[in-house]
């Protein structure tokens, strides 16, 4: 396997307390794989999206499937007159029936 130094593909097989090669970068990772040097590449599915759609299209085929959910998070500086906004748009984005069939697309149910 293979995985990106300090990343949360790295992060992940580390707490399974697997083997693989470590890479400076996710291009780097993915080439190993098209090489043969690699089974697989553990990385965040949106990065992996964007580096196999502007480098690998056609060689390998989008991730199918995810490891373990992860979350991410917007930091702003404090009393920031965008928080109420951003809240607001996050809570209505993910309320939507569009946000939970994306979801289940990517977490099932």
């Amino acid at each position: 396997m293979a995985a990106v130094a300090d990343s949360s593909g790295a992060e992940y097989l580390d707490e399974q307390h697997l083997h693989y090669t470590k890479y400076a970068n996710l291009k780097d990772a993915l080439a190993s794989l098209v090489g043969g040097k690699s089974d697989a590449v553990v990385n965040s599915v949106g990065a992996l999206e964007y580096e196999i759609s502007t480098y690998f299209s056609g060689v390998i085929p989008m991730p199918s499937g995810l490891l373990a959910p992860s979350y991410m998070a917007f930091a702003l500086p404090p009393n920031s007159p965008l928080k109420k906004s951003l809240d607001r748009a996050l809570i209505e984005i993910t309320a939507s029936a569009s946000w939970r069939a994306l979801e289940h697309s990517y977490f099932g149910r």
